[in-house]
């Protein structure tokens, strides 16, 4: 996350902020044979993944403008690497 933000130069956001995030997980071998994302209802919890996200930002944006988020964490799919995807949006 910081090394996509420190190629992008330097930014910050005041708010108020929308944030949306995908947390997509390592899938199990015991779910190969399925194709498509699965909800991922184990530990971490979600709020201790979006926690830990907005830490990550924290240079960047005061969790305090949050004012809307939507998050979900998944098993990948079989060919999908595990990551986080984030949308900001700045309202004006």
């Amino acid at each position: 996350m910081a090394t996509i933000a420190a190629t992008k130069g330097p930014w910050t956001m005041t708010g108020p902020v929308r944030v949306v995030m995908l947390a997509v997980f390592a899938r199990p071998k015991r779910m190969a044979g399925v194709r498509s994302q699965l909800p991922h209802h184990v530990r971490p919890d979600l709020d201790n993944v979006l926690k830990a996200v907005l830490d990550g930002l924290a240079a960047h944006l005061d969790d305090a403008a949050v004012f809307s988020v939507t998050a979900s964490k998944v098993y990948g799919a079989p060919d999908e690497a595990p990551h986080v995807s984030i949308s900001l949006t700045e309202e004006k």
